[in-house]
This record gives C-alpha cells, structure tokens and sequence, in this order.
C-alpha cells in the first residue's frame, strides 16, 4: 500500500471515528515556550518544562470556558499527553472541573506526545519553521524529525482508543442501573434511568501544537504535510475536533 493509499485510510476511518463529542487542547504557556528552546524528547519533557504562572492561569480559563459550554449531567473524560506541561495542564482542568462537581477524570498516554523533533532537541524553537517548511514541501524528514505520518497515526490510535472506552463505559453504565431497575416497574426508585442513560460523555484530548494539528487534518480531510495551513493553536487553545475543528468554542 502505498502513502497516498495511507493517508486516504487514515482520513477515512477519522471521519468515521467519534461518536462522542471530542475537543482538543495544547497546553498552557510552559518554561520552554518562555525560553524559546525545543522540548520534544520524553526524558526531558516528562519531568521538566511545566507550566508557568501564566500557563496555570490559561488552564484555568480554558476549564471555565469549557465548564461554560458543557451541557448539564455531562462527564469529560480527559487524555493526556504524558509530558509534564500536557500534565499539568490537564490537572488544572480536571481540578477546576472538579470543583463544580463535574465528572471527569485523567487518562495519559504516550500516543498524545509531543513530536519528536530530532537533531533539533534542545536548541532554538527557531529550527520549527524548517520543519514545518520542509513538512509543507513534503519532504522526506531530515535529522531525525518524526514524520507528520507517524504523528497522525499514533495520534489517531489515541482518539480512537478512547471513544472506545467512552462507549464501553456507557454500556456498563446501561447495564448496571437495567439490573437495578429488572423486576421494578418504577423506574424512579432506583435513581431514574433517564437520567443515567441521558449522561453524555465528552472527549478533551491535551497535548501539543503540532501533535494536535497533524490531528486535525484528519479531520479536516487534508494531508498531514499541509497541517501549518490551519489556524496555529494558541496555548490553552480549545477547538472542536470535527470537520468543522478550526472554529474554537
């Protein structure tokens, strides 16, 4: 199979793919950002380069406007990069969600990382732009950059692997208040299946600029070579993951 063949797939099975409402969100301002230096490798960027007081605080407004626009009873359930800026911006979000007693919990993963930019780790964030100009000429990748394939790929398996677990956790959900309810014809003195079974679950998926618009493209049905001609995602950006994902919420 070829890569056309590939990308033909991989937009395919996107837009096939949720079935829960899905958004995205690159994390809060971190120390790399203020620094200016490329933290693109797990060793460096799972234990170092968190969030900054400015960080902490776009996190927090990014959980008010998302709390603003969740519809009532809705649980979220957030997928994170591993990184320690994902993390903590994650952690913001679920902590203010929390407060307002809404459900949501933290699920991390790999496949969320943020691209692995090679030769480059630890120098100028500078040395993006020749990236993305040589992603946007589709060329091969040079000194060791992960591929905009590779990106949307893994990142794929992340989306799908948890609008998965959303609906198995539905379903368990359905069949434990059935059994409650088996054998009692009022429904309501067990808790109200309707209210249970209305529950809709929202996907928030926190990682990083580029993971996040190679991910779009998906979505947006475009290759994942072209990602720098959608809207760059701001730190603490929130935007739908859709068809329709370059308008923010």
């Amino acid at each position: 199979m070829d890569q056309h063949s590939d990308i033909n797939d991989s937009r395919s099975s996107a837009r096939k793919l949720i079935n829960h409402r899905a958004l995205m969100l690159r994390h809060g301002q971190s120390q790399a950002n203020v620094q200016g230096v490329i933290v693109s490798l797990p060793v460096t960027g799972c234990s170092a380069s968190g969030l900054t007081e400015k960080g902490k605080a776009e996190a927090k407004a990014a959980a008010r406007k998302l709390e603003a626009d969740l519809a009532p009873g809705d649980r979220v359930r957030i997928y994170s990069s591993d990184f320690l800026r994902a993390l903590e911006t994650a952690m913001t979000i679920a902590a203010a969600l929390s407060l307002s007693d809404i459900d949501v919990t933290i699920h991390l993963t790999q496949k969320l990382r943020e691209r692995f930019f090679g030769d480059y780790e630890g120098g100028s964030t500078a040395s993006y732009q020749l990236v993305w100009d040589a992603d946007a000429r589709h060329e091969p990748c040079q000194h060791r950059v992960e591929s905009v394939e590779s990106v949307r790929k893994r990142a794929l398996e992340a989306v799908r692997e948890a609008d998965e677990a959303a609906t198995a956790e539905e379903k368990n959900e359905r069949r434990r208040v059935n059994i409650g309810n088996s054998g009692n014809d009022d429904a309501e003195s067990h808790g109200g299946s309707g209210a249970e079974l209305d529950r809709r679950t929202v996907l928030l998926f926190v990682s990083h600029g580029d993971t996040l618009q190679i991910l779009q493209t998906a979505f947006e049905g475009t290759e994942p070579w072209r990602h720098r001609e959608l809207p760059p995602l701001g730190n603490a950006e929130l935007r739908e993951l859709s068809t329709k994902s370059c308008a923010g919420i």
